[in-house]
C-alpha cells in the first residue's frame, strides 16, 4: 500500500522529536555531572527540581515521538477499533504536547525566580560592601604626609609627584 500523503514528513518530524529528546537528556546529564557539588541547600533543591522537570520533559518527548510513529504508521481505516485507537493516540499526543507547554512555563517561572533570588543576594552583598567601605572611610584617619590622596597626587612632595613620574 503506498504511503499516505504526509506520512514520510510526519515520520521525519517524529524522528526529529525523538532525536531532540535524546540530545536534551544528554545535555541535562552533562550539566548535572559538571555542577558544583558545594551548592547551598536552596540551590541544591532548585537544581534537583529543575533536573526532575527536564528529565520528565524529555521522557514526555519520547512518548510524543512514539505516539506520532504509531499514529502515522497504523491503518486507521481498517475497522472501527483501529479508527478509535487512532483518535486516542493523537488525542494523547496533543495532551502530552499541552503538558510539555505547561512544564516549559513552570520551568521558565522557576528560572526567573532563581535569577531574581540571586540578583537580590548580589545586591545585598554589594550594599553590605558599600556600607563597610563607608564605615572604614569614616573611621580611618585623614591622609598622612607622603601618602597618595587616591588621585595620584602626593602630599608634601614625597613619593611620586603629579606630572614628574620620579622620586623626589
Amino acid at each position: 500500500m503506498p504511503a499516505a500523503s504526509g506520512v514520510r514528513e510526519g515520520l521525519a518530524i517524529a524522528s526529529g522529536v525523538l532525536a531532540l529528546a535524546i540530545i536534551l537528556a544528554w545535555r541535562q546529564w552533562v550539566e548535572r555531572r559538571d555542577r558544583d557539588p558545594e551548592l547551598s541547600d536552596i540551590d541544591h533543591a532548585y537544581f534537583a527540581r529543575k533536573d526532575a522537570r527536564r528529565f520528565w520533559g524529555t521522557g514526555l518527548l519520547v512518548f510524543v515521538a512514539a505516539g506520532m510513529f504509531r499514529g502515522l504508521t497504523m491503518n486507521w481505516r481498517a475497522n472501527l477499533a483501529a479508527s478509535q485507537q487512532f483518535v486516542w493516540i493523537w488525542a494523547g499526543v496533543l495532551v502530552l504536547l499541552c503538558v510539555l507547554v505547561v512544564m516549559a512555563m513552570i520551568d521558565w517561572q522557576a528560572n526567573l525566580a532563581y535569577a531574581r533570588r540571586h540578583r537580590r543576594e548580589i545586591l545585598e552583598a554589594r550594599r553590605a560592601l558599600i556600607a563597610e567601605e563607608s564605615r572604614l572611610r569614616q573611621t580611618s584617619p585623614s591622609p598622612q604626609p607622603g601618602f597618595s590622596n587616591g588621585e595620584g597626587i602626593t602630599h608634601e612632595g614625597r613619593g611620586f609627584s603629579e606630572g614628574q613620574g620620579s622620586l623626589d
